[in-house]
């Protein structure tokens, strides 16, 4: 939600954190390991394996984990990491959309994330068609900035189908580096069959309210574009919305006249006006905004209960994983409730 910096600040972080999660990836076989007051502590390898599979049930888990920034000083990277694993571990989600990982992020998500894959379309045999960005001089940076976006799913649950990602607005950069709107898109088959194929998109809309309403639209052509090989799939969109339930963006995401509209998770007749019920909270614990912003939404053809706002703190260090509340939902198989 916040500012996370300059446009030169996120080009220097991501350039070095792909160094740093090479080196990672090359080096580090277990858990990776962080420094606390002297001491080398890692995260257990802990795996999905421990919750049994619900072929009816699925769990899904939106997370932005905020990518570092030098003004989290209390807050940074290496001092809420561990508790990050701990709490999206704890969800047994079987899918979990991540907004703001960086490349040294990703590598620690990757090694503690135990029983988990990340779906990655320059290795995906059968992209999407119509699918992924734009190239150019700038194709490099731009594949860095949508690697954000990531869609991690159980590897005892799923088979990756096809994928792809880029900017959803191509032909229009914006002048902050910032503002560019990403996204992921995954097709996943259950190997259980309980559910048809999944059409799963994770995204992280920027501020500007049109910007945000172009790019909320563009996703659903990305959607329809899916569905054209899939027909049969269902879909779920997940990320940073950036834009509540009172906006225009939310409108488009819901797209209500659209071949796929959609239906928010989030359960607003039991959100009492009486007090905010914002997902971002600035490692503060106590929501800004009005409406969550950060979301899932599913079609027609899911049943999905009403989200959750995961509030995880650590009682000893006063740390909060991220400066957003995570969020997750369980679906079924059938319609939506209206």
């Amino acid at each position: 939600m916040r500012s996370i910096g300059s446009s030169v600040w996120i080009g220097a972080v991501l350039v070095a954190g792909a160094l740093v999660g090479f080196y990672f990836a090359a080096n580090s076989g277990g858990a990776l390991a962080r420094t606390v007051g002297g001491a080398t502590t890692g995260v257990a390898e802990t795996s999905t394996a421990s919750r049994p599979m619900e072929p009816q049930t699925l769990c899904v888990l939106t997370a932005n984990i905020r990518m570092p920034s030098p003004e989290d000083v209390e807050d940074s990277w290496a001092k809420r990491r561990e508790l990050l694993i701990k709490t999206l571990l704890a969800q047994e989600a079987d899918i979990i959309g991540i907004q703001e990982a960086t490349p040294a992020q990703t590598a620690y998500l990757l090694n503690n994330l135990k029983g988990y894959e990340l779906t990655n379309r320059s290795e995906t045999p059968n992209p999407v068609p119509g699918g992924g960005g734009g190239g150019g001089m700038l194709a490099p940076l731009s594949d860095m900035m949508g690697s954000l976006n990531q869609i991690y799913y159980r590897v005892d649950r799923f088979r990756l189908l096809a994928a792809e990602g880029g900017p959803l607005r191509p032909e229009a950069p914006q002048g902050n580096l910032t503002e560019n709107t990403y996204y992921t898109l995954a097709v996943l088959a259950d190997v259980q069959k309980a559910f048809a194929n999944l059409i799963v998109v994770d995204t992280h809309l920027r501020h500007g309210d049109k910007n945000a309403e172009i790019c909320a639209e563009r996703i659903h052509r990305k959607i329809a574009q899916a569905k054209l090989k899939y027909p049969e799939a269902q879909v779920v969109l997940l990320g940073d919305m950036n834009h509540g339930r009172n906006s225009e963006v939310w409108q488009q995401l819901v797209a209500a006249k659209s071949t796929t509209p959609l239906r928010d998770t989030h359960d607003y007749a039991a959100m009492s006006p009486q007090q905010p019920w914002g997902t971002y909270h600035a490692f503060a614990g106590k929501p800004l905004g009005e409406w969550p912003i950060d979301l899932i939404l599913v079609s027609a053809g899911l049943k999905a209960e009403a989200a959750i706002i995961v509030k995880a703190k650590d009682p000893e260090t006063g740390h909060y994983p991220s400066d957003h509340f995570f969020v997750k939902t369980t679906i079924h198989p059938g319609k939506s409730l209206p």
